[in-house]
């Protein structure tokens, strides 16, 4: 998995005018990965976080790690 220097960053509140949900009147943020997995962004419209592809995936990445079970090994 490479990691890009910035991503794209959207409110997904359905109840937020500045949501992706809002084909109209949504925005979004380039924001550098660094500073997204140092902090949480959040929308400055409704206070939500901001939610990236990236940190998704990598999000899915770490989990489906972690939840790998380990085959036995015999002896």
């Amino acid at each position: 998995m490479s990691c890009p220097e910035y991503t794209n960053c959207y409110c997904f509140n359905a109840y937020c005018k500045a949501s992706i949900f809002n084909a109209l009147t949504f925005s979004g943020i380039k924001t550098p990965v660094a500073k997204l997995l140092a902090e949480e962004t959040l929308c400055p419209v409704c206070g939500e976080p901001y939610v990236s592809k990236y940190v998704l995936e990598l999000k899915i990445f770490v989990h489906e790690t972690l939840h790998t079970t380990i085959a036995e090994t015999t002896v």
